[in-house]
């Protein structure tokens, strides 16, 4: 045990113990063979007593509620019983946890079914933040049956130096809690009987601090009773955890165990490896519509989709829904669980804190990088593929980048992403938004002269910047003469941008504006497209006049002008040219009048070009824009 320390011969002299002189040994005399035997770390574990006469760890205190293994069905709905979830890291803030159940979360459920119950591998399952992962983790250790099996849930909490929270279930319907130290956790895995699964919740590189080394060489001394469960918000994984050249662990163990989950048939495997990897993808649109057909789980939510202490209608469901969608994509946490202004913030902060952003969005960095970065990626599927794709977030994310960053960094992460001509489409949006903020936009009318197509500068717009609003709220008036500004909807048929240019009147020059009126006032909305023609739905514009009026009433504005434009690249527009099929007459009987807008409101409609590098097949063929 100490190695430098001199071994001494020792032995009994006048019935004490001392160390045997040279005289004696050459006699033979004074020695004492003594056998120690060392106590097992687990043996000097400080226990208490339970209620059965059963001993366990002294830091583990009982729960108050009995927590049996719950048994899920095949139901869309799962709950889990606040008892059970408090102290998890990923209990709802009031109540019980409601979990939709989509596919992915099955899915989860399969494998780790399928990986860690009915064999031993050590499975990480990993995506981008607001998935899902923990919750389905959860809710799945809750379901295991504790007959012979410890289950043991720990969560790593968001500040990395913060005690780890764990839940041990055990026997019948035990729940015992406690909080330790990074330090502690060899101590907490020796403190468990023969058969424990444990899952580790909220794991990062940051956050490691030696846990990772501590828990691989608790599974090492006995791969067949402990098994070992990762879950972790990572984009990527590194090497250090997650070997794909990890050895094979039987299809089927010798010993299993069993959970009172429905998951139905997974797919069969044929070659399992000692690490596995289970990647679950983002929210889709259609995932987040399904769970709010549900009313007990709308109910639940609908005050993180509106401040309207009314309930929505159900006809209402999926235009808020649209709108949270614009700004949290597929994260699941932000749009359930905070409200737009929040979520916004959040990521707001994310990009703002992030050193080096454009760097860190083009390499797409993962389980090193911060946590901050992840919250800007989703994972999908690949069409037709089950490959997983990142993509940033949400137009939100990829609008505030692009106006950050300038109209080369949205041409250049266009090769990070996979290509069409629908994606290209909303690159060209986002470039519009990057170059309006960074130098302004150059807009070009073509003429056409017999086979020959000319461009004409038409004008310059330009931005300090293009905030994004609720177009079912109040519109955001400034001071400024000229104020751009987009709508947070996700998939629409109006405007993606609309620029209000407001001056007091001139009482030499409007000499047809009303004398009682103090300022007049200029609309364009804009539609940008790559498209020959364009979708156009009166709502949108409507809706916004109608506002917008409503917020200037106790003001006196002459409209003068009501501008809708189409932006589309001017390449495109000389080789096809564009459609229109808007008339000024629609435009003022659909729009205008039940927006109370006069009829001396001059309409102008018009299609312009900008000077955009537009999708090729041949990546290498895609030029930067000027």
């Amino acid at each position: 045990m100490f190695p430098s320390a001199p071994l001494l011969a020792v032995g009994f002299k006048a019935d004490e113990l001392g160390e045997v002189s040279d005289e004696a040994k050459a006699e033979g005399l004074g020695f004492v063979h003594v056998l120690v035997r060392v106590a097992k770390e687990e043996e000097l574990i400080p226990k208490k007593l339970t209620e059965d006469g059963t001993k366990i760890w002294s830091n583990w205190e009982k729960a108050g509620t009995g927590c049996p293994a719950l048994e899920m069905g095949a139901s869309s709905f799962v709950r889990i019983p606040a008892a059970y979830a408090d102290d998890s890291g990923v209990a709802a803030r009031e109540g019980d946890l409601l979990l939709y159940r989509r596919r992915q979360l099955v899915s989860e459920w399969q494998t780790l079914k399928a990986l860690v119950c009915d064999t031993y591998a050590e499975l990480w399952i990993v995506g981008p933040p607001g998935t899902g992962k923990s919750c389905a983790a959860f809710a799945f250790a809750c379901s295991l049956d504790r007959t012979d099996w410890d289950v043991v849930w720990v969560h790593f909490p968001k500040n990395g130096y913060a005690d780890l929270l764990c839940i041990l279930f055990r026997g019948a319907s035990e729940k015992w809690t406690c909080s330790i130290d990074h330090a502690d956790m060899r101590v907490l895995l020796n403190s468990l009987r023969e058969k424990t699964i444990v899952f580790l919740d909220g794991f990062t590189a940051e956050k490691d601090n030696g846990t990772r080394k501590v828990c691989a060489k608790w599974r090492l001394r006995n791969k067949l009773y402990r098994r070992l469960v990762w879950v972790s918000s990572m984009v990527t994984r590194g090497k250090d955890f997650y070997s794909v050249e990890s050895g094979s662990v039987p299809v089927t163990a010798k010993v299993t165990l069993t959970s009172k989950a429905v998951v139905g048939a997974s797919i069969p495997k044929f070659d399992v490896r000692d690490q596995e990897l289970y990647e679950l993808v983002s929210w889709t649109m259609e995932e987040y519509k399904a769970a709010l057909e549900n009313n007990d789980f709308y109910n639940l939510v609908k005050f993180k989709l509106t401040s309207d202490p009314d309930p929505a209608r159900w006809e209402d469901r999926n235009e808020l829904l649209e709108i949270k969608f614009f700004v949290v994509g597929g994260n699941a946490r932000y749009m359930f669980d905070y409200t737009t202004e929040q979520a916004e913030a959040q990521l707001s902060r994310a990009i703002n804190c992030t050193p080096d952003i454009e760097a860190v969005i083009k390499r797409k960095v993962g389980i090193a990088s911060p946590n901050a970065v992840n919250r800007l990626f989703s994972w999908y599927h690949a069409e037709g593929s089950v490959e997983t794709k990142s993509c940033l977030l949400s137009k939100f994310v990829a609008g505030k980048l692009a106006q950050q960053l300038g109209p080369d960094f949205v041409q250049d992460i266009s090769s990070l992403f996979q290509i069409n001509p629908a994606m290209d489409g909303y690159l060209l949006e986002l470039w519009f938004f990057a170059k309006l903020v960074h130098g302004g936009v150059d807009c070009y009318t073509v003429q056409n002269e017999s086979t020959l197509s000319t461009k004409k500068h038409h004008g310059h717009w330009h931005a300090h910047e293009v905030p994004y609003f609720d177009p079912l709220g109040i519109i955001p008036l400034t001071t400024m003469s000229s104020q751009w500004m987009a709508p947070r909807l996700w998939n629409q048929g109006g405007y993606d941008a609309v620029c209000l240019e407001i001056r007091e009147r001139n009482p030499t020059t409007d000499i047809a504006v009303p004398s009682n009126c103090t300022g007049v006032i200029r609309v364009r909305f804009v539609q940008v497209t790559r498209a020959k023609t364009h979708s156009f739905k009166e709502l949108y514009f409507k809706t916004f006049l109608t506002r917008l009026t409503t917020g200037l009433s106790n003001h006196n504005f002459w409209f003068e002008e009501v501008e809708v434009c189409f932006v589309t690249p001017i390449g495109k527009l000389m080789r096809e040219g564009f459609r229109i099929s808007v008339t000024e007459l629609t435009l003022r009987k659909e729009v205008l009048q039940p927006a109370s807008i006069p009829d001396t409101t001059k309409i102008s409609i018009l299609v312009v070009g900008v000077d955009y590098a537009e999708y090729e097949e041949n990546p290498a063929k895609r030029l930067k824009s000027g």
